[in-house]
């Protein structure tokens, strides 16, 4: 595919979408480039670079362009298109553990968090999730600081978590 000045953005996002199972999003800018280079083309092919069509869109149309994968997944602007159409982001085993901590975590630096029910979800599945005794220990430490702080996380939430 070519593109240049006179080509419709759309044509682009369709083309990205059949040829190579990618989706885009673009932010237009607030006004309208008064010196752009009206004869420039540029061919896209599946060596084309991310950060080449990048650049060449934000100088055409765009103020960005953001190009996801169909698990919607951010490519990366090395990533040719080729290798963008089959980008997966490997998470270790440990991932989801880490984000409920870390949710925890968050919660427990306030002590007006209300959704206590969120609270009791992130809870047990991260102690169901938890790979040994340190990470259950972990939780453990966040709930009880959750537990002293916060006036709505009452003894009876956490011996609920416990007991699941």
């Amino acid at each position: 595919m070519i593109i240049n000045f006179e080509s419709d953005p759309e044509d682009l996002r369709k083309h990205l979408k059949d040829k190579y199972s990618l989706g885009c999003k673009f932010e237009k800018p607030k006004s309208i480039r008064s010196k752009l280079d009206k004869k420039k083309d540029f061919k896209i092919s599946s060596e084309t670079s991310i950060s080449e069509l990048d650049i060449f869109s934000t100088d055409l149309w765009f103020k960005s362009l953001t190009v996801f994968n169909a698990d919607g997944n951010k490519i990366p602007p090395d990533l040719t298109l080729r290798e963008a159409k089959k980008f997966k982001i490997e998470y270790d085993e440990n991932h989801e553990f880490n984000n409920l901590l870390n949710s925890l975590n968050s919660i427990s630096e306030t002590s007006d968090y209300s959704d206590i029910e969120w609270i009791k979800r992130i809870s047990s599945k991260a102690l169901k999730i938890s790979q040994n005794e340190t990470d259950k220990n972990k939780v453990l430490l966040v709930l009880e600081k959750i537990l002293k702080i916060n006036e709505k996380f009452l003894q009876s939430d956490f011996d609920a978590i416990l007991k699941k």
